[in-house]
């Protein structure tokens, strides 16, 4: 097994058969009763994993059955917002910073307190929000964003970084969704949660994924779709 997953509940029929299918072992998080009915499953905007072993956590889950008890035995160091989140942006962006090896990207003066202080590396500062939304990191540091600013911050901090064409990716109650909130990262491996195929980027994806030397998995016959991407612990 490849071990435990954080994912948002709303998700778990579209995609439990093929997260144990692949090894992990799913633990679903409850609705963020804070955040827009929308997004209030996405586990982007209530846990962030920083890069030194540290989960930093949304205040509605410090009483979850179960929650604490995993992350601890896991190994990591948990930590919860200093701040409440409110439903509309960027009141809801105080954990979705996206970390990429050493680097986190994000809002500076929407993210948590708790967040840029356990964290141990650079921070990049950017305009969009929804850092991890908008940004898939791949292992050894590479990242994938549609996100313009996010790409060249990226650049100008020497990180390697692909620029995709916005849409192709479903996000009920939006006109699309992102390519991290698509995706997760695991031992070398891309999951994301359908297929790429109707992806404007489709060619320079697969192309830059294999550059980099990372394998893509998708766990469902899909078109991609946002799910506020996954934990994996």
């Amino acid at each position: 097994m490849k071990g435990a997953l954080l994912i948002g509940a709303r998700y778990k029929a579209a995609l439990d058969e093929a997260l144990k299918m692949h090894g992990f072992s799913p633990f679903y998080l409850p609705e963020n009763p804070f955040l827009d009915a929308r997004l209030s499953h996405h586990a982007d905007l209530s846990v962030v994993k920083l890069g030194k072993g540290t989960i930093v956590a949304a205040q509605h889950l410090c009483d979850m059955p179960g929650f604490c008890d995993l992350v601890l035995g896991s190994g990591y160091e948990l930590v919860f917002a200093e701040n409440r989140q409110g439903a509309t942006y960027p009141e809801d962006t105080g954990l979705c910073a996206c970390v990429s090896g050493d680097i986190i990207f994000c809002r500076k003066k929407s993210t948590d307190p708790a967040v840029l202080n356990h964290h141990k590396g650079n921070v990049v500062n950017v305009q969009q929000g929804y850092a991890k939304c908008s940004c898939c990191a791949l292992p050894g540091g590479a990242i994938i964003t549609s996100d313009s600013g996010i790409f060249s911050a990226a650049e100008l901090a020497g990180v390697c970084s692909l620029k995709i064409l916005p849409g192709g990716i479903e996000l009920s109650g939006f006109d699309a969704g992102f390519i991290g909130g698509a995706s997760f990262c695991s031992e070398g491996v891309l999951y994301l949660t359908g297929s790429l195929d109707a992806h404007p980027s489709k060619l320079e994806l697969c192309g830059f994924l294999k550059e980099q030397g990372v394998a893509l998995c998708a766990l469902t016959a899909e078109p991609i779709f946002d799910i506020g991407s996954a934990i994996v612990l």
